[in-house]
């Protein structure tokens, strides 16, 4: 497991202690038990796919993708919950499949309306950075564009790789 990997891996694990601390705040059959339920049994099938690989330092692919997915999903998340508030804005950020390539088209396409491009007009670069800083209001991690970033070109990566194995 790669660092990257192991701190989405530990990400999923701090709203659980949170959560176990807490219990007592939280309304039984709630949301948030619901929610919490849900990140248990990620971590269990993690734990379970982390103890099925074998050696080596490469980062299984499916993990990339579901890096990328999980990312994907906490966009697409918060567009909705801006949504609310400004209709037709999660229509920007559409939901992605579950096929690598419905994914990374997907992530190109957040990209694309969030990470300023070097053709890009300053007035572009200037809405693109605006946007970006309204999901970082919402909860998002300041990297959270560079961190999609980074899955994208993990997975490149990845499959190049596979292809020079061939």
């Amino acid at each position: 497991m790669n660092d990257r990997t192991k701190r989405r891996y530990d990400k999923f694990g701090r709203p659980i202690t949170f959560f176990n601390s807490n219990a007592s705040d939280f309304a039984a059959g709630g949301e948030a038990v619901k929610r919490t339920g849900n990140l248990q049994r990620i971590v269990g099938e993690m734990d379970d796919a982390k103890a099925g690989q074998g050696g080596g330092s490469a980062a299984p692919k499916e993990v990339l993708l579901n890096a990328l997915r999980l990312d994907l999903g906490n966009i697409r998340g918060i567009a909705t919950a801006i949504d609310q508030d400004e209709p037709g804005f999660a229509d920007r950020f559409p939901a992605a499949g579950n096929s690598e390539t419905a994914l990374v088209t997907t992530g190109d396409k957040y990209i694309g309306q969030l990470s300023p491009a070097a053709d890009d007009t300053d007035a572009q670069k200037a809405a693109k950075a605006a946007l970006a800083a309204r999901f970082v209001a919402h909860e998002s991690p300041a990297t959270f564009v560079d961190d999609l970033q980074g899955d994208l070109d993990d997975i490149a990566e990845a499959n190049q790789q596979l292809d020079s194995g061939d």
